[in-house]
């Protein structure tokens, strides 16, 4: 038990460890991380909606000023009896940074897509004569083109010596005319440092 309680002060202490102030504050190459968001379509063909998603999300630095994010969310609730998700790439532009670099704020514009997943296991459904119906299992997956624009801003701030936070507010435009807002939050890990 006592090693438990030193593993998690240890783990407690490396994320609250901070880079010392003479040092600068670099963006590292690769980070891995994951967001939770909240998506309100305001205009869709169904009406207004609220939906919560989640999912990983890889940040490539091409160079200490331009950024690729790539993301992937579990949509739900979701009316479909499969998994609904959305993905995303865009690029992460620098606005703004404070005087000791250990916040950002970005502005991002990609593209973004969904994909929809479903799994149905065989199904037999016996009939009076005796006989049974087989439905035979199946699985369906389908992804739409990244028919929606996303134009947002980001703000970024490291926590400790690889962490980093994020939240971001963004504006999706649907090819078909839908209109929704997505914030959300999140948290990366930095591997390897930009030189």
């Amino acid at each position: 038990m006592q090693r438990l309680w030193l593993t998690l002060a240890a783990v407690a202490g490396v994320l609250e460890a901070s880079p010392a102030r003479g040092q600068e504050v670099s963006q590292p190459r690769f980070a891995i991380g994951g967001n939770v968001a909240g998506i309100a379509a305001i205009v869709a063909e169904d009406g207004p909606a609220v939906f919560g998603s989640g999912g990983p999300r890889l940040t490539v630095s091409v160079t200490p000023r331009l950024a690729i994010d790539l993301m992937a969310e579990v949509i739900g609730p979701n009316e479909s009896s499969g998994t609904l998700a959305l993905y995303q790439t865009q690029l992460k532009l620098p606005i703004g940074r404070s005087p000791d670099g250990k916040r950002t704020v970005s502005f991002t514009v990609g593209a973004a897509g969904t994909a929809w997943y479903r799994r149905a296991p065989e199904h037999r459904v016996p009939r009076l004569d005796g006989s049974t119906v087989i439905y035979p299992g199946y699985r369906a997956f389908r992804v739409s083109a990244p028919n929606t624009v996303a134009i947002g801003v980001a703000m970024e701030e490291v926590v400790g010596r690889c962490v980093s936070t994020s939240f971001a507010l963004q504006t999706y435009l649907g090819s078909l005319g839908g209109i929704a807002l997505r914030g959300s939050v999140g948290m990366s890990f930095g591997l390897g440092r930009y030189r």
